[in-house]
């Protein structure tokens, strides 16, 4: 008998879809899957979907796990987990239908089988906890343990992405390795194919029997699932997981070395400017946010100024963000109506007002949920579940937001008292801080400490801790 062996598919269909293509080829007649079947990939639900359509043996992996208790523990994930961690859950969860995800609360932790006298577990991580990897390096005495502990002869495991056949003295462990993300440089799927000796079948007392295990790397379109990552706006982290064959950490630690397409140059991308440039329309539409600016009660030099440094700090954190000009320029128009209503009590809350129920502005209701939520969140209250605003935009757009206004806090901040003392700035940053290099024309230490206690929301956004250092010129 032959099985096929797949796990840690998250969310990834072109990949699935092939894998599948491949075992068929393999005269697979039944497939175990060892979970994780959702999170980071674009099409979680028509994931779950093709499982059941093909009577996949699944069980839930600590991803899925973790999906079905996003909405208990949201609020707390938010501020613990790093951004892009988050999202993915909060993708996954928004992006799965009310049958797939009550699939996938039937689906058992580990699964037993026993075909004849041989006792098969089927494991996420390992018989000790879900959440622990197992790779070619583990001990084999460990792993003894473990299947002495399990009581079973044959362990099927995944969660650590990394394929293996490993034999010890009183049972066999088998990793297929992951279908939608790799780990180790090679972008291919992975799976594995068991031949089952028929001896197992059969009840008797002797166990000597023989599982011959092929493991392979399948060629996907991998440009097709990468292209349905950036249609749906998800972080271009992502992508590059695909890409580069590697993990979410280890694409994070180097962002400098990989590159965000331009959204023009993609095959999917259709023009929205109706045959105009895209200079044309903005220019029209900033015209018309800077009418209702001027129609209200702001402050234009500080403005002017915040803006122009929120500017500047998009473009020197953009290997970090990996936004594009669409994002720029909502943070463009934020920036210049984040002032607008200046003197009344909580500003920030009617300049929201102002702008979501502004008729003169040429922007959609979501761009306006966007530019209003950028310039309420300029001060005061972080992005927070509870506001109506901000949960009526797509989880992307949700991203989008915390990030752009966490920028405009930090320049707002920049440009308190003395007003234009920021002559220029530039970025430095590692996988654990953010460096701003101020050029400043006074040492205002108050300015300074001012702009620090503004950027919490960057900190969170950004996931790195921030500094600002302070040059006379």
């Amino acid at each position: 008998m032959r099985v096929g062996l797949i796990s840690d598919i998250h969310g990834n269909l072109p990949a699935l879809q092939e894998v599948l293509a491949h075992a068929r080829s393999q005269s697979v007649q039944m497939i175990w899957n060892m979970g994780d079947s959702i999170g980071y990939g674009a099409n979680p639900d028509q994931v779950i979907r093709l499982l059941q359509q093909e009577n996949v043996t699944s069980i839930l992996g600590d991803f899925d796990r973790r999906v079905l208790r996003f909405l208990k523990k949201k609020t707390s994930w938010r501020v613990k987990k790093r951004p892009e961690i988050f999202l993915s859950l909060y993708w996954a969860y928004e992006n799965i239908s009310q049958p797939s995800r009550e699939y996938l609360r039937t689906l058992p932790e580990d699964t037993r089988l026993r075909l004849g006298n041989t006792r098969i577990l089927l494991t996420h991580g390992s018989p000790a906890s879900r959440k622990e990897g197992l790779t070619i390096e583990t001990p084999g005495k460990y792993l003894r343990e473990l299947i002495s502990k399990a009581n079973v002869d044959l362990i099927c495991c995944g969660h650590s992405q990394q394929p293996f056949y490993r034999i010890v003295k009183n049972g066999i462990v088998i990793n297929p390795g992951s279908v939608g993300g790799q780990l180790d440089g090679d972008p291919r799927a992975s799976y594995a194919v068991l031949d089952l000796d028929p001896r197992m079948m059969i009840e008797t007392s002797d166990n000597e029997y023989e599982v011959k295990c092929h493991h392979f790397r399948v060629e996907y379109d991998l440009e097709e699932a990468v292209s349905q990552i950036r249609q749906r706006s998800l972080p271009e982290a992502y992508s590059q997981m695909l890409i580069q064959g590697r993990g979410l950490t280890s694409v994070l630690e180097e962002p400098e070395k990989w590159q965000v397409p331009e959204i023009e140059e993609q095959s999917w991308w259709k023009n929205p400017f109706r045959g105009r440039t895209r200079e044309d329309v903005e220019e029209e539409k900033l015209a018309a946010v800077i009418e209702l600016a001027e129609k209200n009660s702001y402050s234009e030099e500080h403005v002017q100024q915040a803006t122009y440094l929120a500017l500047r700090l998009f473009d020197e954190l953009q290997p970090l963000h990996r936004l594009g000009a669409d994002q720029r320029f909502w943070l463009r128009c934020g920036s210049l109506l984040h002032d607008i209503g200046k003197g009344e009590k909580n500003h920030h809350l009617k300049a929201l007002d102002m702008i979501l129920n502004a008729n003169t502005i040429p922007f959609s209701a979501r761009e306006k949920r966007i530019i209003g939520s950028i310039a309420r969140y300029h001060r005061r209250e972080k992005p927070k579940g509870k506001h109506k605003h901000l949960v009526e935009l797509p989880v992307v757009d949700q991203r989008v937001v915390t990030i752009l206004s966490s920028i405009l806090r930090v320049a707002d901040g920049l440009d308190a008292s003395p007003r234009g003392n920021v002559i220029d700035l530039s970025c430095s940053y590692s996988p654990v801080e953010i460096t701003i290099h101020c050029q400043v024309k006074s040492q205002a230490s108050k300015q300074k400490k001012r702009a620090l206690g503004k950027g919490e929301l960057m900190e969170f956004a950004f996931d790195r801790d921030l500094y600002i250092e302070w040059y006379r010129v």
